[in-house]
């Protein structure tokens, strides 16, 4: 599982921490859902009461909002940098590799059915023999 300091965190949306800067997140979420390793975002002072009922480890809070001693990173644009917070635990998947890459290394003697894949920087030595769909991860 990623993790991620509060301290990291604040320098990834280049904002300012309140609290433990070495509080360890793990994920994120709205308020109301929040556990215990989350970060979440508190965007207006009408919503301070969800705050108060959350779980939340830290939230990402505009810099002049009063959230009662709870470690936060105090920012000027809350949803852009909790929008990045959350791409930093939930990074977009790959998309799978098809065919062979260019990066990749086929010895001329190795022979590859149909419907393989092979990612960058895997290596196939001589004589070997890759069966039907079988994936070869990047640097294998």
């Amino acid at each position: 599982m990623l993790k991620a300091t509060l301290s990291q965190l604040a320098e990834l949306v280049q904002g300012s921490v309140d609290g433990n800067a070495d509080l360890e997140i793990s994920g994120t979420a709205i308020l109301n859902e929040a556990g215990a390793g989350d970060i979440s975002f508190l965007d207006h002072p009408k919503l301070c009461s969800h705050l108060e009922r959350s779980s939340a480890a830290a939230v990402v809070v505009p810099r002049d909002l009063d959230v009662g001693g709870r470690p936060a990173i105090r920012v000027d644009h809350v949803r852009e940098a909790f929008a990045a917070i959350v791409a930093h635990f939930r990074p977009p998947l790959q998309m799978p590799y098809s065919g062979v890459s260019p990066q990749a290394v086929v010895h001329a003697t190795a022979r590859l059915a149909e419907g393989v894949s092979v990612h960058p920087y895997a290596v196939i030595g001589p004589e070997v023999q890759i069966g039907r769909g079988a994936v070869i991860h990047a640097s294998v």
